[in-house]
């Protein structure tokens, strides 16, 4: 009775691929087999990964244009400060001067 089969007997290249009698595919470095569904939807997690891994680079070139966006204010923002401190200290010498 044939309990398993070497699909690295067929060809080479499925060396250390085995179809179970339980109907799944299993690999040498794991435990858990595959069973036909779950090999079937492959292809939609494939694509589901590849349009996740397009949206986060999206997000992340989206977020260091933002980050650059907010240095770029805080930069204004302790320029303007320091305008203000100045104006300020020269408003109240020139205050004292009259």
């Amino acid at each position: 009775m044939l309990t398993h089969l070497d699909l690295g007997e067929l060809l080479p290249e499925w060396r250390g691929w085995t179809l179970s009698r339980d109907g799944k595919l299993y690999f040498e470095a794991w435990k858990k087999g595959w069973e036909p569904g779950e090999l079937a939807g492959l292809p939609y997690k494939l694509a589901l990964i590849r349009t996740l891994e397009r949206q986060t680079a999206t997000l992340q070139a989206e977020l260091a244009r933002r980050i650059a966006e907010c240095e770029a204010a805080e930069q204004r923002c302790a320029f303007y400060r320091r305008q203000c401190q100045l104006e300020a200290r020269y408003g109240l010498m020139f205050s004292r001067l009259r």
